[in-house]
């Protein structure tokens, strides 16, 4: 098992638990990976990210950190095979972040008493 934690995006459309067989997956075949948590991309509906969200916490033991939700202005361009600029070569790549950041939704953070 790799030591080093994995933050896993893993594109969400067109599933629903199915999504956890992929996580469990990357969990099981080599190299096996330790998942930090994972992030939903491309989530249709509040009720298909509930489902996903779901079935990853329950069978594959990693949390979900967030949703990003199915929107066309929150693409960046591609290169051949699927591969993204870099973020310098991103323009504006903060703002967009920034845009990702107020669309996605995470569960709430329980806060400490103290």
């Amino acid at each position: 098992m790799l030591d080093t934690p994995v933050l896993l995006v893993i594109d969400s459309r067109r599933m629903n638990r199915g999504v956890a067989a992929q996580v469990l997956g990357l969990q099981a075949m080599p190299p096996k990976v330790r998942i930090a948590g994972v992030i939903l991309n491309h989530v249709a509906t509040a009720r298909q990210e509930s489902k996903q969200r779901q079935a990853i916490e329950t069978f594959c033991n990693a949390p979900v950190l967030g949703a990003i939700p199915a929107d066309s202005s929150l693409l960046l361009p591609e290169r051949h095979l699927g591969v993204v600029v870099s973020v310098g070569e991103a323009s504006d790549a903060e703002a967009f972040i920034r845009v990702v950041a107020k669309r996605s939704s995470a569960p709430a953070r329980r806060q400490s008493a103290g």
